[in-house]
Formats: C-alpha cells, structure tokens, sequence
C-alpha cells in the first residue's frame, strides 16, 4: 500500500494557547518574512545553477532549471517553516549571503563583456540581459546622440533667455531715460 503524503502538507500545527497574541502576530510576520528570505536565497541558487548550465552548453537544462526553480524554491522554504531541523541545514547551505549575490550581480556584465571580445556568442544568455555587441555599439551611439541634442536644446535655450534678458534690460534703459 502506497503511503498518500499529498493531505500532509496542509496539516498545521494547533495554535499555541495562551500568551499575548500581538507577540504571536509578530512571530508569524517574522516567520513569513524568513521563508520569503529562504525562498530567495534558493531562487538564487536556482540562477546560479542556470548560468552553470548555460556556460556548459546546456540551454535546454538552463531553461527547466529557471522553468521549475521557483515553485521549488517556494515549496522549499514553506517545508522549512514548519520543519526545525529542515530549516537549519537550508540556512546552512544558503548561507552563501551577499557573495552569491554579489556573483550573480556581476555575471551579466561579465557574460556581456565575454560576448563583447568574441569569447562566447549571446543568444545563450539572452535571459541574463545579455545582447549582441553592435546592439550595445548601437544603444552608445544613440545615446550619446541623444546627449548631444540635449546640450544643443540646453545652449539654445540659453541663448534665447539671455536674448530675452538683454531686450529687458534695453527696454528698461530706454524706459528710464
């Protein structure tokens, strides 16, 4: 007979009695606020893990890890809500902290910049916010077009108001005399 787990998970514990109950609202957002913190840390994981396989020349493994990471992120960190022990060895192993984040920041730049030298093409790590080099090339060009348009209307404008200006000052001169 086979074990039937699915009604499990949405058994909760009973209520704690007694006690004051704003402090028991407080634990609850605290909780919450830790799950979601785990569930992030394991997304994270999840990103990472989909960049290894993309660097390994996987796409397909990419897509399913980014595809089905999150619900199991989420599940995972409801699991360690209820589960002690569970939850100690997940705090553990994404105790990565700011320096996963920190590599995960930085791996689009460094994909971009790989891309940019010709070292790897860009349509793998499109979902990264990589692009093609002349796309970049491109967006640099038009933006230091659209700066330049901007200083031409910031010199035009200040030409007219110190036209404007001089024709008020001639006209109080000749007012006053």
């Amino acid at each position: 007979m086979a074990l039937d787990l699915s009604k499990a998970a949405t058994v909760s514990p009973p209520p704690k009695r007694g006690g004051n109950t704003s402090s028991r609202g407080a634990a609850t957002v605290r909780q919450s606020l830790k799950t979601t913190e785990r569930e992030e840390a394991v997304n994270g994981l999840f990103q990472l893990g989909a960049a290894i396989t993309m660097f390994a020349g996987t796409p397909a493994d990419a897509a399913t890890v980014i595809h089905h990471g999150p619900a199991i992120a989420h599940e995972t960190a409801q699991i360690a809500e209820s589960n002690e022990s569970f939850a100690r060895v997940l705090d553990y192993l994404t105790s990565y902290g700011p320096y996963a984040a920190l590599l995960t920041a930085c791996m689009p730049m460094a994909l971009q910049i790989l891309v940019n030298h010709k070292k790897i093409p860009a349509e793998p790590f499109a979902n990264f916010g990589v692009v093609p080099t002349e796309t970049l090339e491109a967006r640099m060009r038009a933006e230091a077009a659209r700066q330049q348009m901007e200083m031409i209307r910031q010199a035009q404008r200040a030409e007219a108001e110190a036209a404007e200006m001089a024709q008020q000052l001639a006209e109080s001169r000749a007012d006053s005399e």
